[in-house]
């Protein structure tokens, strides 16, 4: 039960060494690009690891804070943005309805839900789409 426990909490926070179970196979936290692959479908998973090495050089705990010129912050392996995007973004995906903006943002900094809410935002969101990534322009 604790070792349940620590890959839980691995999974919830970014631990390098730690691994977690993805459909039965474990794999590293610190393997960014795994993570991308397992959350984006084949014919989009190359271009997914392309925006995520252009945003935050594949580093899951990279903000961008003070960068941007209308006072937002970007978080995290795909850099979400914490003016409302992030927030919709991560109350579209069940279960995970930050209480605040700190809440998203920490959130923001788990490599799995950051790939999570990047592909839902990139694929699925009408309002989404690869075109919100600077570096897919």
């Amino acid at each position: 039960m604790a070792q349940l426990a620590a890959v839980i909490l691995a999974c919830a926070c970014f631990i390098p060494s730690a691994q977690c179970q993805i459909d039965g196979d474990a794999v590293a936290v610190s393997d960014p690009e795994a993570i991308i692959r397992h959350h984006f479908p084949a014919d989009q998973a190359d271009y997914a690891v392309e925006i995520a090495r252009c945003e935050s050089d594949l580093r899951p705990w990279v903000n961008n804070a003070g960068k941007n010129t209308n006072g937002t912050t970007d978080w995290g392996l795909f850099q979400l943005n914490d003016g409302a995007t992030l927030q919709r973004i991560f109350r579209a995906l069940e279960g995970r309805d930050p209480v605040d903006l700190a809440e998203a943002q920490r959130m923001a900094l788990n490599p799995y839900w950051n790939t999570e809410g990047a592909a839902w935002y990139a694929l699925a969101d009408p309002g989404g789409g690869w075109s919100k990534w600077a570096c897919a322009r």
